[in-house]
């Protein structure tokens, strides 16, 4: 395939992307500002608060780790495998990694909706003492809307996966639909028939599904290749459960150091776990990335931890970041003021990187087969070519 006939594909597909992206991100500002005009008196700006705060600080965070971590892992192992060892192989990589994306991610969500007044007071403590009504329904909106993460994050792979297979029609067509959806059941919900504020949620999670089925829709055939179990497993079973056992012991010795010389009702045990898991997973995970660089010949599931220690933890310290900015934000005096900060700032990213997120978007799978067949030349002059 010659490097102009590349660029023309690379070229469609950016088109394709930006004009899906208009509808997404247009979908999206809908849905805002038909949430502002519901809750954005006087007597409702708590409710805006809240479900700002359980969209905006918590769903959204958890999903953009998801996400991505998601696209920079598997498109490229994906392509690799599809090239060098035939789709049966490719495959078998991608239900590896998907089952083992839909267990983490069942863990997780578990985890947030048993803990999420942990969660809410660890980033909102103001609201629990100046708002508790605030924090309250931030709690339930929360619990509410966690349910859709698992569409959305399933979503995401399947919109990676979409783009693996140079489909971006319908993988961006899957982003604009969840949100147009959501928009009409908000509208009938509360235009129509006078719902409650939990609905706001509920409206969320409802929709969810219409991106997943949108992607199934653009798969089609290539979903009968899916299988509901891990054929990676004994490449990760060992690792994970020596990391299980070690993360366990380190949690254990600072829960017995804190019950033996701590004070339990300044440090809950949660907090004592949580924190130990982020510095021994930070830790360990960069002994191991240093080590595993060092070994010549690397299974596939090492290479995908090569791939996916340094994403995760940068788009955990980028997203730190945002956390620290809404808990600040909590601490306005004034009812409404988090959620209109919130809406203010959804609108002024709604111009933003639109074109270098499509191009980047449309370019990087047609970057991985040519980085697979070691078309180093034609992948350095399609490079520069779209930085011109």
């Amino acid at each position: 395939m010659s490097e102009q006939h590349i660029g023309r594909r690379i070229a469609r597909a950016m088109i394709t992307i930006f004009i899906f992206q208009i509808f997404w991100k247009f979908g999206g500002f809908i849905v805002k500002t038909l949430i502002l005009r519901q809750f954005g008196t006087t007597e409702q700006s708590h409710v805006l608060d809240a479900y700002m705060f359980a969209e905006s600080t918590v769903i959204w965070t958890l999903y953009v780790v998801f996400d991505k971590f998601i696209f920079p892992t598997f498109i490229p192992l994906f392509s690799e495998e599809r090239e060098l060892r035939g789709e049966d192989d490719a495959w078998r990589f991608a239900n590896s990694f998907v089952n083992l994306l839909m267990l983490v991610l069942l863990g997780v969500l578990t985890a947030c909706a048993v803990w999420a007044p942990q969660v809410v007071d660890f980033i909102a403590r103001r609201w629990i003492v100046g708002h508790p009504d605030t924090a309250a329904l931030a709690i339930r909106l929360s619990r509410w809307m966690l349910p859709a993460l698992f569409f959305v994050v399933l979503g995401s792979f399947t919109h990676a996966l979409l783009n693996a297979h140079k489909r971006f029609a319908y993988a961006q067509a899957g982003m604009g639909m969840h949100r147009f959806v959501h928009a009409l059941i908000f509208i009938v919900a509360f235009q129509v028939f006078g719902a409650t504020a939990i609905w706001a949620a509920l409206a969320f999670t409802l929709a969810a599904p219409a991106k997943l089925i949108t992607h199934f829709v653009g798969l089609k055939e290539k979903l009968r290749n899916y299988r509901p179990w891990v054929p990676h497993w004994r490449q990760i079973g060992r690792p994970a459960l020596r990391w299980l056992v070690e993360y366990a012991l380190v949690a254990g010795a600072l829960l017995a150091c804190n019950a033996i010389w701590g004070r339990p009702d300044v440090y809950a045990y949660e907090v004592i776990a949580l924190g130990a898991a982020v510095i021994f997973f930070a830790a360990r995970g960069l002994i191991s990335w240093l080590l595993l660089r060092r070994v010549a010949e690397k299974t596939l599931m090492q290479k995908l931890y090569l791939l996916g220690y340094p994403v995760l933890m940068g788009v955990l310290i980028a997203r730190l970041r945002d956390l620290v900015q809404d808990s600040y934000a909590t601490h306005l005096e004034q009812s409404g003021f988090f959620g209109a900060i919130k809406y203010a700032k959804s609108v002024g990213e709604l111009p933003m990187a639109l074109i270098p997120l499509a191009l980047s978007m449309a370019m990087f799978p047609f970057l991985c087969d040519m980085f697979t067949k070691q078309n180093v030349k034609e992948l350095s002059n399609v490079v520069s070519g779209a930085i011109k």
